[in-house]
């Protein structure tokens, strides 16, 4: 993970404070590597620590609790980021500053997550036809998500795994659009166990499309209907 927060101390535009939200459950005693106490300790990383874990949904729930009126960019443990990354992202929130702004996004196609299209450099204007892929870096301006996004309970019954698909609803029922930028530089994977074994879960098992069932018995046909744009 500290090579991951290093491309992100050595991006063009600086962020104001880098969070990295971790569960006791993961790490007994609150033991982490030598490297990242030495950034917290220089005041580069700030760590949330949690009693309960809560997976993929750690990287913005309990930051954006805690900073609500801050803009908040999430990013994925898994790659190294470009230099331009938060730049670019600024940027299209002074075009945009209501919108959720996503480097990679995907075109919702009916009930199937896997017939959905990726956009890869397509620039997208404020929609609410597209969703946001979490992992390409992420802005979410204060106050763009739905209420229910910090529901613990709702998460854990509807959409455990996809945080993708509950931002994206939460964006789009607090009336947040989502606008893709013409970003053009490819993300650099790092590959872990735990990384692998949910794109399979979500993916090779069907877990996305049951989630996004799960999502609309609640809320309706937010991530499936047409009537949007």
């Amino acid at each position: 993970i500290w090579i991951v927060i290093d491309s992100i101390l050595r991006q063009t535009l600086r962020p104001k404070k880098i969070i990295l939200t971790l569960s006791e459950l993961q790490f007994k005693g609150k033991k982490i590597p030598s490297k990242l106490n030495k950034l917290e300790d220089n005041g580069f990383l700030e760590i949330i620590w949690t009693s309960d874990d809560i997976r993929s949904h750690k990287k913005y729930l309990y930051s954006m609790l805690k900073y609500p009126n801050d803009i908040i960019v999430t990013i994925d443990d898994d790659f190294i980021y470009e230099k331009s990354m938060l730049e670019n992202l600024y940027h299209y929130s002074e075009e945009y500053p209501t919108c959720v702004i996503t480097h990679l996004a995907l075109k919702r196609n009916g009930a199937n997550y896997n017939e959905w299209k990726n956009l890869f450099l397509e620039k997208v204007k404020p929609t609410y036809s597209v969703m946001q892929f979490g992992g390409s870096g992420v802005l979410y301006p204060a106050h763009s998500l739905h209420i229910d996004a910090f529901d613990k309970i709702k998460i854990s019954k509807l959409s455990p795994l996809a945080d993708d698909l509950w931002l994206n609803t939460m964006a789009i029922i607090n009336s947040t659009k989502i606008v893709k930028t013409n970003y053009n530089f490819y993300l650099l994977p790092l590959i872990f166990k735990n990384n692998k074994e949910l794109y399979t879960e979500n993916v090779l098992h069907d877990k996305n499309n049951e989630q996004i069932k799960n999502i609309e018995s609640y809320y309706g046909p937010v991530l499936t209907s047409e009537y949007f744009d």
